[in-house]
């Protein structure tokens, strides 16, 4: 016989510890994709300060008593606050059963994330010129960026038709924005 839990009362202790360890790590990953790498009790103990979005990174930095690159403290900011934008989008779809993410909060969340780490006019709009990289072949042509986007898109919000699985949907969704790269930074 298998045993299934139909509803469990969770503490609110395990709930709370619970949301901080996943937004450590969320942050510790996010913060790895940008090559930052920092420890977790130092993310942790600037997850649970819980500072203010607008907070200068060195009053932040002396409150807690650690010392960081200001960039990479920056970086761990913007990660908390897009993390967060990204549990209330995810919350609003749930409650309006609607699970479209639409091409206008792509570009708020990379707004969120290149914050004070390059100049604003080049955040939460679609790069305006062709990558110079080694992997330049993988990405499209700048003329391309828009039209791969919404493709992108169109697949992602009709995959749940589909019926693809969460796991797939993801990678699937990571490796087309890496390989698109529609942001100058920060992708």
């Amino acid at each position: 016989d298998l045993f299934y839990l139909k509803s469990v009362e969770v503490p609110v202790e395990w709930v709370n510890r619970l949301k901080v360890e996943a937004m450590i790590r969320k942050v510790l990953g996010g913060a790895s994709l940008c090559d930052v790498r920092m420890s977790m009790d130092l993310v942790n103990k600037i997850v649970t300060d819980e500072p203010d979005r607008d907070e200068k990174t060195v009053n932040i930095a002396d409150r807690l008593g650690i010392s960081i690159k200001e960039r990479d403290l920056q970086l761990v900011l913007n990660l908390i606050n897009t993390n967060k934008l990204v549990d209330q989008i995810a919350y609003i779809s749930s409650k309006f059963a609607h699970e479209s993410v639409l091409m206008k909060e792509m570009l708020q969340i990379n707004r969120l994330v290149s914050e004070r780490m390059v100049p604003s006019e080049m955040t939460g709009v679609f790069r305006n010129s062709d990558l110079k990289s080694e992997t330049n072949g993988l990405h499209p042509l700048v003329n391309e960026v828009t039209y791969q986007m919404e493709d992108f898109m169109s697949w992602f919000e009709n995959s749940s038709s589909l019926q693809v699985h969460p796991i797939v949907k993801f990678s699937v969704s990571m490796v087309e924005l890496l390989r698109i790269s529609p942001f100058e930074y920060y992708n």
